[in-house]
């Protein structure tokens, strides 16, 4: 008797969760019209229609959530949900908000609860017209599920195929040729190099010579051209990563202090347009470096750089490895530097056709 009764109930949930497979066998929602002719105005696109549910469409343990989309390439724009539960499966729903205080947001969508009877359900969207959607088309997705299975796409609609769109015109009117001025932003980065534990800049060292040669040159050339303005130039002053933390974070700031004192007295450069920066342990340059490097074990010098451990234990472990002579000499010098940056706009004189 036991098993008979097993039996019974495991049939009526199986029976009972067949809902998303007899959904596919029947009639498909109806949507009128068939297809859309949609048409730009005032900027909005107006999206109405008719949504026709056969009748007993929905089981009592089903849901069906109607989805309209303008479409096109990678661009997406949802119009609003339609959610049709059955009487089981929004009871569900109802005991998990009471029990767990778990609910579907159904902020966006239009949530009603599906009847034996053939249902007519009107919508009317009105969204801001996007210039791709001329080109796009909109799709209606049916998506059924079942019994918390998951969800299964019932149908896939072509509800509109592209916006009419006529842009404005201003008509037979007389036209003149105007310059504006287009302002545009650039930028130009030097590195200057310092010695160990100083703040001196010496032209002598790792190609400064060249590098303040070339950073003169830049600067007079906007100084003199009459259409640039300077808006400012940010200096950053960088330490390696070998060392107190204390200490290099002073002296970072110390050599962004010089090199914007350098850029006022050599080169003429206002005060007031220079902010400093500062980067006390410039391990991901490190990091870079070393990986970019031949050096011999650069995999167990990585390993370090990336050991989910204080900074001043890293600095320790990398003094105790063979390879800490390869980095003294050749990497950690690069990332004891100067970084300036100049931004400036550029008035740019572009003809135009305006109305007279």
């Amino acid at each position: 008797m036991k098993k008979i009764y097993l039996l019974l109930i495991v049939a009526g949930i199986l029976s009972s969760c067949g809902g998303v497979r007899r959904l596919e066998r029947k009639e498909s929602i109806r949507i009128v019209p068939a297809k859309l002719d949609l048409a730009e105005k005032d900027y909005e696109v107006e999206v109405d229609y008719s949504l026709t549910v056969p009748r007993r469409y929905v089981s009592h343990n089903a849901q069906v959530v109607f989805t309209p989309v303008f479409t096109y390439l990678d661009h997406k724009l949802p119009l609003t949900r339609i959610v049709l539960n059955g009487k089981n499966y929004e009871r569900m729903e109802r005991r998990k908000k009471r029990l767990y205080g778990i609910y579907p947001d159904y902020s966006d969508a239009v949530k009603l609860v599906a009847t034996k009877k053939q249902m007519r359900i009107d919508r009317k969207d009105v969204v801001p017209f996007k210039s791709w959607m001329p080109s796009s088309k909109l799709m209606a997705y049916t998506v059924a599920s079942c019994c918390g299975n998951k969800e299964r796409l019932i149908s896939e609609d072509l509800m509109a195929e592209g916006v009419y769109y006529m842009p404005p015109s201003l008509g037979p009117v007389r036209t003149k040729i105007v310059k504006e001025e287009m302002i545009r932003k650039e930028e130009g980065t030097a590195v200057l190099h310092f010695p160990i534990n100083s703040d001196f800049i010496d032209p002598a060292i790792f190609g400064n010579e060249k590098q303040i040669r070339e950073m003169k040159d830049f600067v007079a050339k906007m100084m003199r051209d009459t259409t640039i303005t300077i808006v400012n130039i940010i200096v950053t002053g960088v330490a390696s990563p070998d060392g107190p933390y204390d200490f290099n974070a002073k002296l970072a700031q110390q050599r962004a202090q010089m090199a914007k004192n350098y850029l006022i007295t050599q080169l003429g450069i206002k005060g007031e347009l220079i902010k400093t920066k500062y980067v006390a342990e410039d391990w991901d340059g490190l990091r870079k470096l070393v990986n970019e490097s031949t050096m011999p074990g650069k995999e167990r010098v990585l390993s370090i750089i990336d050991s989910p451990v204080s900074d001043a234990k890293k600095d320790s472990r990398l003094y105790a490895v063979p390879q800490f002579r390869y980095l003294a000499d050749n990497l950690l010098p690069q990332l004891r530097k100067v970084i300036y940056e100049v931004f400036y706009v550029e008035k740019e004189q572009k003809e135009i056709i305006v109305p007279e």
